[in-house]
């Protein structure tokens, strides 16, 4: 899938690298709650429950730049077909933030989500002190749902996200 500046992809074993550094890097991912180290074992463990097999309530891709060059991952989890809801997720690695990509992955994947894959709502739990992270979203279309105390619950639903993007042409979006 391509739009705009980036390339989304279903990861392939040797990308784990680029993934096992992502979650590891401090810069990164302190405003999300923290580095994660992601072992060979665990590795293996969660390329085979997100990718290879994979499941049918997860959805993950690593977003490449046009220099093929990867710069985050955006997923969903947990989807739920009786509301047709799913918690998302988007990480852009430190020293790609602020061009451009996290809004047209959002937009690839969003597409994908809601006019493909059937989905209603995603919903994001940002942590409170993540003001970047709560900017970016609240900025591309996302609502807060303050009945939610513990973090600050984003959600964006399909008519809200057509609506804003009804414009925009997207090819190979499956």
């Amino acid at each position: 899938m391509r739009f705009g500046s980036v390339i989304l992809k279903k990861p392939e074993w040797n990308d784990v690298k680029f993934i096992q550094w992502l979650w590891s890097d401090p810069e990164t991912m302190i405003p999300v709650g923290g580095p994660i180290i992601l072992d060979y074992q665990k590795a293996k463990l969660w390329y085979e429950k997100m990718i290879s097999p994979g499941s049918q309530t997860d959805n993950y891709r690593l977003i490449f730049n046009q220099d093929s060059s990867p710069v985050g991952e955006i997923s969903y989890h947990r989807f739920d077909p009786e509301t047709m809801s799913a918690e998302f997720n988007i990480k852009i690695a430190n020293e790609y933030r602020g061009m451009g990509y996290s809004k047209d992955a959002m937009i690839l994947f969003l597409d994908y989500f809601f006019n493909h894959a059937g989905g209603l709502v995603l919903k994001d739990k940002v942590a409170l002190e993540n003001n970047l992270g709560k900017q970016a979203l609240l900025s591309f279309g996302f609502e807060h749902d303050p009945s939610v105390k513990k973090a600050f619950m984003l959600k964006i639903t399909r008519e809200h996200f057509n609506d804003l993007y009804q414009n925009i042409q997207i090819k190979g979006s499956s």
